[in-house]
């Protein structure tokens, strides 16, 4: 299955690591602050539609990634919150719209909307520790 965006504007994340490099690739368009990526048969539960999980995976590195774009310190995730709407399918690219709602010395909120062909799929938002140390590189 073919894995790339739909437009050319979204380029892959790299160094996620860990678990999101075994899951799937992840794509970010600075210009529309945009994150996106394609079901595949590894996403699918025994239903044939995305897995909740990987919903939930894919929200906390996409809100997390956003985290990290807005301080120059290591973020920590405090709190995850998602209302599951509608079902992405095999073969479906999905966008997450992604907006820093607060951010204070100590403490960062994200939210976003994930959606597919038009198609509200799920809402989510994340609470994000600002620690002392540096991001890791």
């Amino acid at each position: 299955m073919n894995q790339n965006p739909p437009t050319d504007d979204f380029r892959r994340i790299d160094g996620q690591g860990g678990l999101s490099n075994n899951l799937f690739p992840i794509y970010f368009s600075k210009t529309k602050n945009q994150y996106g990526m394609r079901v595949d048969q590894n996403h699918i539960n025994t239903l044939g539609i995305m897995h909740g999980g990987v919903t939930a995976c894919f929200c906390d590195i996409v809100l997390g990634n956003t985290s990290k774009l807005n301080t120059d310190k290591a973020t920590v995730t405090l709190n995850l919150a998602i209302d599951y709407l509608n079902a992405a399918k095999l073969g479906d690219w999905i966008i997450a719209d992604v907006r820093l709602s607060k951010k204070s010395t100590r403490i960062l909120f994200c939210d976003l909307i994930i959606s597919s062909n038009e198609l509200l799929l799920a809402r989510a938002n994340a609470t994000f520790l600002i620690t002392s140390q540096a991001q890791p590189k």
